[in-house]
C-alpha cells in the first residue's frame, strides 16, 4: 500500500530516509554470533560427526534455539508494526508480514507443536510429508526448499539493503513502507546463504 507523505514522515521513511542502521558494536556482535555458530558447526561436524548429528535432530537444543529466535523476531516485528499503526500508518504491512513470516517459520520448526502436544496430523501430511509431521516445508523437495530459502536470505538480507544505498530506490522503498535490514548485517546473511550451499552442514 502506498503511503502518504505524512505517513512516510511518521514512519521515518521518505526521500531523506535511510535504511535501518546498526551500531558498529551491534553489527560486529551479530555477525560474530552467526559466523561463530557456523564455525562451531563446521568444527563439530569435522571432529565428532556423531555428536553433531545428534545435536541437529528433532527436539534438540539447536531446533529449540531456532524456534525461540524466530518467536522473538516475530514479537519484535509485531511491536514495530503496532508502533507504526499507532503513529498513523493505516497498514504497516511490511513489518506485520515479517512478524507473520517469523511466526510461521518458528512453528514450522517444531511442526506446530505436534510432538509437544502429541496430536496426530491430518492424513495429507502423513502421506506426503516424508517425516509424517504437520509442517509444510517437508512436503516439498529439499532442492525447492533450499532454492526458496537462499532466495529469501539473499534477497532480503543482501540485495535489498544494497539496493537501498541508491537514493531513488531508497525513496521508492520508503513510499511503500519497506525498510531493509542494516547493510552491516549483510555478511551474516551471506554466510547463512553459503551454509545452505554446503547443506546439510
Amino acid at each position: 500500500m502506498r503511503l502518504s507523505p505524512k505517513q512516510q514522515r511518521k514512519n521515518g521513511d521518505g526521500d531523506e530516509a535511510s535504511a535501518a542502521s546498526l551500531s558498529v558494536p551491534g553489527a560486529l556482535l551479530a555477525n560474530l554470533a552467526i559466523l561463530g555458530t557456523l564455525g562451531v558447526a563446521f568444527v563439530l561436524d569435522s571432529s565428532d560427526p556423531d555428536l553433531y548429528y545428534r545435536a541437529i535432530q528433532e527436539d534438540e537444543g539447536i531446533e529449540w534455539a531456532t524456534f525461540w529466535s524466530f518467536i522473538l523476531a516475530a514479537g519484535v516485528f509485531a511491536a514495530v508494526a503496532v508502533r507504526q499503526r499507532s503513529a498513523g500508518i493505516s497498514l504497516p504491512w511490511f513489518h506485520a508480514g515479517l512478524a507473520l513470516f517469523c511466526f510461521f517459520v518458528a512453528m514450522e520448526e517444531i511442526s506446530w507443536a505436534q510432538r509437544v502436544i502429541g496430536y496426530r496430523p491430518p492424513t495429507y501430511f502423513l502421506e506426503f510429508n516424508f517425516q509424517q509431521e504437520l509442517n509444510v516445508h517437508n512436503v516439498f523437495s529439499t532442492g525447492l526448499r533450499k532454492f526458496v530459502l537462499k532466495g529469501i536470505i539473499l534477497g532480503y538480507g543482501v540485495l535489498l539493503p544494497t539496493l537501498a544505498l541508491a537514493g531513488p530506490i531508497r525513496s521508492l522503498l520508503g513510499r511503500f513502507g519497506i525498510q531493509p535490514p542494516p547493510l552491516a548485517l549483510a555478511p551474516g546473511f551471506f554466510a547463512t546463504y553459503l551454509a545452505y550451499e554446503i547443506y546439510p552442514l
